[in-house]
């Protein structure tokens, strides 16, 4: 198909799929040339109004905010919402009939579940207008980068799925022109190299991104179409971004968000990741824990929802003219802990060490840690380090466990991965 038709083809499954989608590009277009203050406000007006849609059609969270909830119903205010009961996934599933209703289940909707990698999987249903206005947002960072969604595209998703799951999910990709790789081994990567010369962009798993990159960083010459490449899901590690500038002449910009959640912010051409703030309300804890509240999740009421990962928010202004908010960096998951033979650790803790261990020394080590006794920590790495690279996480390590913690190193070429997730720690401790 030529790109005339590949757009028509497109733009009429859209028609048919995301009625709405067109109305939610051109508000978000729109938004772009609003002040900060003219932001917040509308978001704020959106708040309101959700947060009154869900009080009055959602017995399940009448009782869940109690008399907090009936106060801030009878006198909104932004800090009174601040003030309710934030909810998590746990709860999610548990009143996962009460959340969804009659109406929504009657009207245009998606199955959608979450990958599991937090170890509770939840299944819920996504009205239209959610689902578009989150691809409305995607589609709209799309066109920063001179890319339409109708481009040709290489895309690393999906995981041991089923036959049937991988031929629904090979038509779809059909029809919005792109090709999906399930295959993480090194021969399904290495295939996808004649693909690229005919690419726009590559969306994904950041880690086999980083994979096809070392793959590729030898050739000659840069993919001529390659325009953007997107990494979802996974943390985006230093060295990463240094092995596809090598390959492919660009870093991966990033994509934050979750199933659940929907798209919370992604990076512009100036390097700086804008909030969805029309799309979602974001709060940080005194934990630097981040709470969502999806604003267009009708079909299933998303508030005030402990997501697990800790952020940082900053109120810089960017260079690139948004006025969005900015979202200065995603530290790592919250809740799991590092147990030493006397304390605990947050598992960030990791993050830190590595971080360190490439600003302070210019080591880029591909890790993951495992944990299956109090006291040890098995660090996995891909290749053999030499005696100073090892002395040099040996040090990290100390500063932040001392004597609290044996680290034994093991050279592991494959990584555990979930629902293909690539996982920086796994722990076999009970928290």
């Amino acid at each position: 198909m030529n790109i005339y038709l590949k757009k028509l083809v497109f733009k009429l499954g859209t028609r048919w799929r995301n009625p709405t989608l067109t109305k939610s590009l051109e508000y978000l277009a729109n938004s772009e040339t609003w002040t900060l203050e003219k932001l917040l406000l509308e978001q704020e007006k959106r708040l309101n109004d959700f947060f009154r849609h869900v009080y009055e059609t959602r017995e399940v969270y009448r009782e869940h905010w109690g008399e907090k909830g009936r106060d801030l119903y009878n006198n909104w205010s932004k800090e009174g919402f601040q003030n309710i009961i934030a909810c998590d996934k746990s709860f999610l599933i548990a009143e996962n009939k009460r959340i969804h209703d009659d109406v929504s289940a009657r009207n245009k909707s998606f199955f959608s579940e979450t990958s599991g990698t937090s170890g509770q999987i939840l299944t819920f249903s996504k009205g239209e207008e959610w689902d578009s206005f989150n691809r409305a947002f995607v589609f709209r960072a799309l066109s920063w980068f001179n890319v339409q969604p109708w481009n040709y595209s290489l895309y690393f998703w999906g995981y041991n799925v089923s036959t049937f799951t991988r031929i629904k999910s090979n038509v779809q990709d059909f029809l919005v022109n792109r090709f999906r790789v399930f295959n993480y081994e090194d021969r399904g990567i290495i295939a996808l190299k004649k693909r690229l010369s005919r690419a726009s962009y590559i969306e994904g798993y950041s880690s086999v991104i980083y994979e096809l990159a070392k793959m590729c960083k030898s050739d000659d010459s840069f993919p001529k179409n390659l325009k953007l490449i997107k990494g979802t899901s996974e943390k985006i590690y230093a060295h990463y971004h240094k092995a596809t500038i090598q390959a492919f002449g660009l870093k991966i910009r990033s994509e934050y968000g979750a199933a659940e959640s929907g798209v919370i912010a992604t990076e512009c051409t100036h390097g700086k990741m804008h909030l969805n703030v029309l799309g979602v309300y974001v709060e940080v804890d005194e934990n630097n824990e981040i709470l969502v509240t999806n604003l267009v999740s009708h079909s299933f009421p998303i508030v005030r929802y402990r997501l697990g990962d800790s952020v940082r928010l900053s109120e810089e202004k960017c260079s690139c003219g948004l006025e969005h908010p900015i979202l200065e960096e995603v530290t790592g998951r919250v809740g799991k802990n590092i147990y030493g033979v006397r304390k605990k650790y947050a598992s960030l803790t990791l993050y830190y060490i590595f971080k360190n261990l490439y600003f302070n020394h210019g080591i880029a080590v591909d890790y993951q840690v495992h944990q299956l006794t109090k006291g040890e920590l098995e660090v996995w790495v891909k290749d053999d380090l030499k005696n100073k690279e090892q002395e040099a996480l040996y040090k990290e390590c100390y500063k932040f466990f001392a004597n609290d913690m044996k680290i034994t190193l093991k050279v592991k070429p494959i990584f555990y991965q979930e629902s293909g997730k690539l996982k920086d720690f796994i722990s076999f401790i009970d928290n």
